[in-house]
């Protein structure tokens, strides 16, 4: 039995949810899948035997009460982030992480609470010139010049840090380009997940700007209310440069602004 069936199993057997995943693109090769339904490793082994290379896809949430922060190190532009990180952040609760390495040089913190949230972006840099230029070159000839010239105007920030909760998952070890570092997934107080999380943000560089044209009168409709009538989540998602890359009666999968190595960054229900 190949090492990374034998990771697979003894997730399986511990009562974690795992899925099989594409290697290169880190997309599910299951159309459905729910972290409260773990998959048998009798039904994932199937798939390894069809593809070897596969990846495993640790599912968050669920009875575990996992959560994931992943330090996206590729747009660190210091080098000194994750170190940084480290320093800031209480030794006493960083040692109960389990470590794990990505394929593009980055860090997974895994760890278990009862409180889990949604995946969320913690800290962000805003792009740079070059980057909005590959950005630009990158969408020539697959886009109206207008479109091209819109993709780079939204291309603003690059995610540093960010977390993946509930609904969400991570590529975990050995699959292709990714390792284990040090230490297992412990379960962790309230407490010390907000020291971490608030740690996180402390390294925020990026922050939206807000512009206010006024404030509504009494005979003047709610500011919120317009808004609301006005829009959805799905047009603004598109119109901040999201990309929709398939959608069915149910769902639409989008694809976020700016460089991504993914086919896909999210799923609108």
């Amino acid at each position: 039995m190949s090492k990374l069936a034998l990771i697979a199993e003894k997730l399986c057997d511990k009562g974690y949810s795992i899925i099989p995943l594409w290697p290169e693109e880190k997309t599910p090769m299951v159309d459905k899948f729910s972290v409260n339904n773990p998959m048998a490793f009798k039904d994932f082994s199937k798939y390894i035997d069809a593809h070897p290379n596969l990846g495993i896809g640790l599912l968050m949430g669920g009875e575990k009460k996992l959560s994931a922060i992943d330090f996206d190190l590729k747009y660190d532009v210091t080098n000194t982030l994750f170190d940084r990180y480290k320093k800031a952040a209480p030794s006493s609760i960083t040692k109960k992480m389990q470590v794990n390495k990505t394929k593009n040089n980055g860090i997974h913190f895994v760890l278990s609470c009862d409180i889990v949230e949604p995946n969320q972006v913690l800290a962000s840099r805003e792009t740079t010139n070059e980057e909005v230029k590959a950005t630009f070159i990158k969408s020539l000839g697959k886009e109206k010049f207008l479109d091209t010239c819109l993709a780079a105007s939204n291309d603003r920030t690059r995610v540093l840090i960010e977390t993946r909760g509930e609904g969400g998952y991570i590529v975990y070890p050995p699959s292709l380009g990714y390792t284990h570092v040090y230490g297992k997934i412990n379960k962790i107080t309230f407490t010390e997940y907000e020291c971490l999380m608030e740690t996180a943000r402390s390294f925020n560089e990026y922050f939206s700007p807000v512009k206010m044209k006024g404030f509504a009168t009494d005979d003047e409709e709610d500011l919120i209310d317009k808004f609301n009538k006005e829009n959805d989540g799905l047009s603004i998602l598109t119109r901040h440069g999201w990309e929709i890359v398939a959608e069915n009666s149910k769902d639409v999968r989008l694809r976020r602004p700016g460089d991504s190595y993914s086919k896909s960054s999210a799923l609108f229900d």
